[in-house]
């Protein structure tokens, strides 16, 4: 049964042809994609991409936001847009599409019907109910584990279905913040609903700065926004930033911050909702390109204001109605039961940012030097300091899985936990690190002199021309350009094979 979701037509045929048993095939394939139709230009694609990359950098205050910024890897832009619109086509007519690729397997296609079949309805639903319990069952009987386990779990090559639920038993107790039972599994919906009240604890959020620019209001993002897409630009290629201002900045545009309030009642000729109404249809391309919503032109204000909600966890009810019959008119409010949960995972969530601020692993800043040209380094004729911190419990256990995993020579351990860690963790275990299994850790990751290495936040490779304790000298390219000093907790190792 494909819906048409995520999966396009090629995944959809890979999907069937991993069952192996020769038998008859039953497919179900939903006729209109969900969220809406896709684009599929691929010259819009790109240069909506392009766009928002570049609106987001004016708002993080990286770039000037021209909205015409041209890329170095223009190949590779291309072809992702290229492969981006087919299967946007793919999922736009996903029903033709599987058709098209099962007859051309060779497959005798029997169409059973077009139309709605209420036994066939009821029987997919009976089959996603035992689905969805069987997956809450093993959630719920899944075994607790720490931090360092989940990512150790993360990073496994070959997961099984016990390893899965382990790993969502973590995350839905951590992300709730409340002991694991099958209503809290059905709560979170795979994660979509935290994902959603992430997105109303952003837009709760004031802005950092509001300015007037070109008799146009730019509304730049609070720190909690911004922080997510500057880690995004350092980590992920251009093609992977999320840019979670420019929507937060839409929104925020929109006024929608304006409507959060519990006993405010909602009716369709409310002043403030004719304007956004009338702003919505106006930016109605908008929408869709940033927010991914489908305004209709005949949708009512109430309908535009619950579609917009819905993408931030919360929902409207009808209330009552209000004037004599025939001259009703309904009175909408925010669904208390909905509001109060995402009050109490906003308050779960600000308890963990405050704890991890007190208590969290805060590197020295002028304790470390990287990323200094050697030569100007060795003109400062000093030795680079550290100061030692206490590890945490996790990164203690950490350190002992690491270890055990050395002395084993399981390389591919070894990686995992080192690409887990981000740079402070880094940085905190290998100040505990004897010298002997710090050289071992290097051998093993294969950071010695002559290896092509990532310098985190670099987009080229390195190569690695000494290793000088927790320093390492590095040079873009053999016989050229300066060479530098770079920590090690900074580098990355490059599978050639």
């Amino acid at each position: 049964m494909f819906v048409g979701g995520s999966l396009a037509g090629t995944d959809c045929i890979q999907a069937l042809n991993r069952y192996r048993p020769k038998v008859d095939w039953h497919v179900w394939v939903g006729a209109n994609p969900i969220g809406g139709y896709r684009p599929t230009s691929a010259d819009r694609i790109q240069r909506n991409k392009l766009q928002e990359n570049d609106l987001c950098g004016f708002l993080l205050k990286i770039i000037v936001g021209s909205g015409e910024k041209t890329v170095e890897d223009a190949f590779a832009w291309q072809a992702w847009a290229a492969i981006q619109a087919r299967r946007n086509e793919s999922l736009n007519n996903l029903r033709g599409d599987v058709r098209y690729l099962i007859e051309g397997q060779g497959h005798s296609l029997m169409a059973l019907g077009e139309e709605i079949d209420g036994e066939t309805k009821a029987e997919l639903k009976a089959a996603r109910s035992l689905n969805q319990q069987a997956r809450s069952q093993g959630i719920c009987n899944a075994e607790t584990i720490s931090a360092t386990e989940a990512r150790r779990l993360e990073s496994k090559e070959r997961p099984t279905l016990e390893d899965y639920y382990k790993l969502e038993r973590y995350r839905i107790e951590t992300s709730w913040g409340k002991a694991i039972d099958p209503e809290l599994i059905e709560r979170d919906q795979g994660g979509r609903t935290i994902r959603q009240i992430t997105l109303l604890e952003a837009l709760l959020e004031a802005p950092s700065e509001v300015t007037t620019l070109n008799g146009k209001r730019i509304h730049f993002p609070p720190a909690l926004v911004a922080a997510k897409d500057q880690a995004e630009r350092e980590k992920f290629h251009a093609l992977d930033w999320r840019n979670g201002s420019v929507a937060w900045s839409l929104r925020r545009e929109l006024g929608l911050h304006l409507f959060l309030q519990l006993e405010r009642e909602f009716r369709n000729d409310d002043l403030d909702l004719l304007e956004l109404q009338r702003q919505s249809q106006r930016h109605a391309l908008i929408i869709k390109d940033f927010l991914g919503i489908t305004v209709r032109r005949n949708a009512t204000p109430i309908q535009i204001l619950q579609q917009l909600l819905e993408q931030i966890g919360l929902q409207l009810l009808c209330d009552c109605r209000e004037g004599a019959r025939g001259d009703q008119v309904r009175v909408y409010r925010f669904d208390s039961e909905v509001w109060a949960i995402a009050q109490e995972v906003l308050e779960y969530r600000q308890s963990k940012r405050e704890a991890k601020a007190q208590q969290g692993f805060e590197p020295s800043v002028d304790s470390v030097v990287t990323g200094v040209p050697f030569a100007e380094y060795i003109n400062k004729g000093g030795d680079v300091t550290t100061e030692v911190e206490l590890l945490s419990e996790e990164l203690v256990d950490g350190l002992d899985i690491l270890t055990q995993a050395v002395e084993f020579q399981e390389e591919e351990l070894v990686r995992s936990l080192w690409m887990a860690w981000d740079l402070p963790q880094r940085s905190a275990v290998l100040m505990q690190m004897s010298n002997e299994v710090r050289s071992r850790v290097m051998e093993t990751l294969g950071l010695l002199p002559g290896a092509i290495v990532r310098w985190i936040g670099k987009a080229e490779a390195w190569l690695v021309e000494a290793v000088e304790g927790l320093q390492v000298k590095v040079r873009q390219e053999p016989g050229l350009g300066q060479d530098w000093r770079v920590a090690f907790a900074e580098l990355d190792p490059i599978d050639l094979g």
